[in-house]
C-alpha cells in the first residue's frame, strides 16, 4: 500500500476487527477517549511522502480488474490537484462511487417491470434494494463493488431482453459489452458466463448459438489481456488471493472437502453477513432479527419452488439463473475457506451486486402465499422491514458506536445500549440522521402508495416494454 495510506493507519482510529494492525494504532472507542488535542495530534502526524511508493505488484488491490479504478482516476486527480487531505479525497470517490451505482436504480425498476408487467410492484422492488442496510455499504466503498452492481443490473436486464425473444443484434452486442465491462471489474462476472449460455441457447436454434458465440468473443475481446495478465502473474485465472494460494490442491481434495463441509454453517454465515454486518467494524444485531430474515428468505425459497413445480416461474429463469451460478462461486469460495483456513468462510456481502434478482426472485417466492389483490403490496411489505432493521442498525448500533458510546466487551462482544445512555444518544442526532430518516420514511412510503391503474398478473410474465420502458432502453436502441 501506498506510505499515506501506512501511516493513516497508526494514525486514524481503526475497525475493531484489525485493532492492532500496527503498533501504536487504536479501535474507535479508544481513540474517542483521548482528549481532543490528542486525537488532533495523532491526525496531524499523516501526511503525503515524498518517497516512491510500493509497486502495484505488491498491493492486494491491483489483482483487481481496472475498470472501476480508471474511472475514479480523474476524481482522484482532481482532488489531489486542490491538495485535499485524505479522508476528504476519501469521502469524494464514495460520493462518486454511490452516484454511479445509482445509476443502477433505473435499470432495476426497468428489470423488475419487465417481468412484473406492473408499476407498483417494480417500485416496490426498487424501494426494498434501497431500504437493504448493506446495499448502500457497499455502494459507498472505496472498491469495484459499486460499478459491479450497475454491470450486473445492466446485464441481468439484457439477459431477459434476450430470454424467449428472437435474437436481437442490438441486445446480442450490447449484452456481450456489458459481460466484458463485468470482466473488467470483478473476476466473479465470470459465473455470468455459462448463465449467458443458457439465456440464449434455451431458444435451441442455430440463430441464437450464431448471436451467442457474438456475444462471448465481444466479451472475450474487451476482457482476455486482463486475465492472460492475471493469469501469468499468479498461475491463477481470478488472481484471488484465497484461490491463489490453494492452486497446487487437487480437484479431488477440494470434492472431498466439499463433500463434508458443514454447508449450513456455510449458509448462515453467508446468510447473516448479507443481511447486515456492520461495515468493516463487523458490528452484529441480535441473533432473532437475522432469524426473521431467514424465515422470509425461505419462505420465499419455498414460494419459488411451489411456483416451479406448477409451472409458473419460466419467467425468472434468466435472473435465476444468474443467482444460482453466483451461489455456486460463493460455495467454492468457502470450500477455499474451508482448506486455507479450517472454517467454510464466505463473504455474503458479495450477493449485492445482484441484488435486483435477488429481491425479485424473494419476491416472486413470497407472492406464491399472498392473495390476489395482495401481490402488488409484498415488495412494499419487504421494504418496510428492510427498513426497521436498517434503522435500529444505524441508530441502535452504529451510530453510539462510531460516537463513543458504546463499545465492545472484554470478551469481544458489543455490549447493548443502556436507557440511561439514550440522552446522550439523542445528543449525536443531527440533520444528517434526520434528513436519513425521512428519506428512509418517504422510500417505504412511495413504495406503497404507488398503485398500478391495470391488474397485477398472477404470475410474472416477460412482455415487450412499452413506451415509458423503452425511454430507459438506451435511446430505443433495444426495440
Amino acid at each position: 500500500m501506498s506510505f499515506e495510506i501506512e501511516s493513516s493507519l497508526e494514525a486514524y482510529p481503526l475497525p475493531w476487527t484489525v485493532r492492532d494492525l500496527r503498533p501504536g494504532s487504536l479501535p474507535y472507542e479508544r481513540f474517542l477517549r483521548l482528549p481532543p488535542s490528542a486525537r488532533a495530534e495523532r491526525l496531524a502526524k499523516v501526511s503525503r511522502s515524498t518517497d516512491e511508493d510500493p509497486s502495484a505488484e505488491t498491493i492486494y488491490e491491483s489483482q483487481q480488474p481496472p475498470l472501476y479504478y480508471w474511472l475514479m482516476a480523474p476524481v482522484l486527480a482532481a482532488s489531489e490537484y486542490f491538495k485535499l487531505a485524505l479522508p476528504a479525497r476519501v469521502a469524494i470517490i464514495r460520493g462518486a462511487s454511490i452516484l454511479l451505482c445509482s445509476l443502477a436504480l433505473p435499470v432495476g425498476w426497468a428489470l423488475a417491470r419487465s417481468i412484473f408487467r406492473s408499476d407498483s410492484v417494480a417500485v416496490g422492488v426498487v424501494a426494498a434494494a434501497v431500504a437493504m442496510p448493506g446495499l448502500m455499504i457497499d455502494m459507498a466503498r472505496v472498491g469495484n463493488e459499486a460499478l459491479a452492481i450497475l454491470v450486473y443490473t445492466v446485464l441481468a436486464y439484457l439477459c431477459v431482453l434476450v430470454f424467449g425473444r428472437p435474437p436481437s443484434w442490438r441486445t446480442t452486442l450490447l449484452t456481450g459489452a456489458a459481460l466484458g465491462a463485468g470482466l473488467l471489474t470483478k473476476s466473479y462476472f465470470l459465473t455470468a458466463i455459462p448463465a449467458i449460455i443458457v439465456v440464449f441457447l434455451w431458444a435451441r436454434s442455430r440463430q441464437a448459438l450464431i448471436h451467442l458465440s457474438a456475444a462471448l468473443a465481444l466479451a472475450a475481446g474487451a476482457s482476455w489481456w486482463w486475465y492472460g495478465f492475471i493469469y501469468h502473474a499468479t498461475g491463477d485465472l481470478t488472481g484471488q488471493i484465497q484461490s491463489v494460494a490453494l492452486r497446487s490442491v487437487p480437484l479431488a481434495e477440494r470434492l472431498t472437502v466439499a463433500l463434508h463441509m458443514n454447508w449450513l454453517r456455510t449458509i448462515d454465515t453467508a446468510m447473516f453477513s448479507h443481511i447486515w454486518f456492520g461495515g468493516w467494524s463487523f458490528l452484529q444485531l441480535r441473533s432473532w432479527m437475522y432469524h426473521v430474515f431467514y424465515l422470509v428468505f425461505f419462505a420465499g425459497v419455498a414460494g419459488l419452488v411451489a411456483a416451479t413445480v406448477r409451472g409458473h416461474a419460466r419467467a425468472l429463469l434468466p435472473v435465476a439463473v444468474l443467482e444460482i451460478c453466483f451461489c455456486a462461486s460463493l460455495g467454492y469460495h468457502a470450500v477455499l475457506g474451508q482448506i486455507g483456513h479450517g472454517m467454510p468462510m464466505t463473504n455474503g456481502w458479495y450477493l449485492y451486486c445482484l441484488v435486483f434478482p435477488e429481491l425479485i426472485l424473494l419476491c416472486s417466492g413470497l407472492m406464491a402465499f399472498a392473495p390476489g389483490r395482495y401481490l402488488w403490496r409484498v415488495p412494499a411489505l419487504l421494504a418496510a422491514l428492510f427498513a426497521l432493521l436498517d434503522l435500529y442498525g444505524l441508530s441502535i448500533v452504529q451510530l453510539p458506536y462510531y460516537t463513543g458510546i458504546l463499545e465492545h466487551a472484554t470478551n469481544g462482544r458489543l455490549r447493548a445500549l443502556k436507557p440511561a445512555e439514550l440522552p446522550a444518544l439523542a445528543a449525536q442526532l443531527d440533520g444528517f440522521w434526520a434528513t436519513y430518516l425521512a428519506a428512509t420514511i418517504s422510500t417505504v412510503a412511495i413504495a406503497f402508495a404507488v398503485r398500478s391503474p391495470d391488474r397485477m398478473p398472477a404470475t410474472p410474465v416477460v412482455f415487450a416494454p412499452p413506451l415509458p420502458l423503452r425511454a430507459l432502453d438506451f435511446g430505443g436502441v433495444l426495440r
